[in-house]
């Protein structure tokens, strides 16, 4: 047996699945880059120190880590399509809700709920 991956060798289900992963990949780590981006100009409107804004970062990676066991467990429980697509939900509506923030306060619990969201 040819232990290499062969990519003719797949289904179709099996490439749109991969296709699909890798897309959801791409958009947590689209998020966290545009995070990076905007960070000198949240800094600046906030008045955030660089701890504070390095503080909201990891509490969106930490949830991420939370929202993985979360929506793992559910998915166990409720079927994965609900959940992912409940984990999708989320992250969408929170990562919206981060530019209508107008607090630290406010701007780091929309960060956590997003990261539970990215983690699904």
């Amino acid at each position: 047996m040819d232990p290499r991956f062969r990519w003719r060798s797949t289904t179709s289900a099996q490439r749109r699945t991969l296709v699909a992963a890798g897309l959801g990949w791409m958009l947590d780590a689209f998020d966290v880059l545009l995070y990076s981006i905007v960070l000198a100009t949240l800094m600046r409107e906030f008045g955030m120190t660089t701890g504070t804004a390095g503080l909201l970062n990891t509490l969106t990676l930490i949830a991420s880590a939370i929202g993985s066991l979360i929506f793992g467990l559910l998915a166990d429980r409720a079927g994965r399509r609900r959940m992912l697509s409940l984990s999708i939900l989320t992250y969408s509506v929170f990562t919206f809700a981060c530019g209508f923030s107008t607090t630290i306060a406010m701007l780091a619990a929309f960060r956590f709920l997003l990261g539970l969201g990215m983690g699904g």
